[in-house]
């Protein structure tokens, strides 16, 4: 199994946060597309449950609906506050051995 596209989902707001991440993901060789995030600031009410959270949940929900479109079948979605481990490429390589194809 591989891969068909990784996002990294960051705030508009925060081109620090996306810089760090950028360099992360330079440290393993990954391809990884910038996902505008929905910012909880500019939701013009507030929910009973915490704006921040809906806002991350609706990122993830519209980025799901995007590879959906586009036809992929796998994705990696990253946020922007990633650290990964030394080992990444291998540990993902192993585990991606170890799903089913379905």
């Amino acid at each position: 199994m591989t891969i068909d596209k990784a996002y990294c989902i960051n705030l508009e707001r925060r081109p620090d946060r996306w810089e760090l991440a950028s360099n992360e993901f330079s440290k393993h060789s990954l391809t990884v597309e910038r996902f505008s995030a929905i910012d909880w600031k500019d939701f013009k009410i507030s929910y009973p449950s915490d704006n921040a959270n809906n806002g991350c949940t609706l990122s993830n929900y519209f980025l799901i609906e995007r590879a959906k479109l586009l036809g992929l079948d796998t994705v990696m979605i990253f946020e922007d506050d990633v650290e990964l481990h030394p080992e990444f490429n291998s540990i993902l390589e192993t585990a991606l051995t170890q799903l089913p194809e379905n």
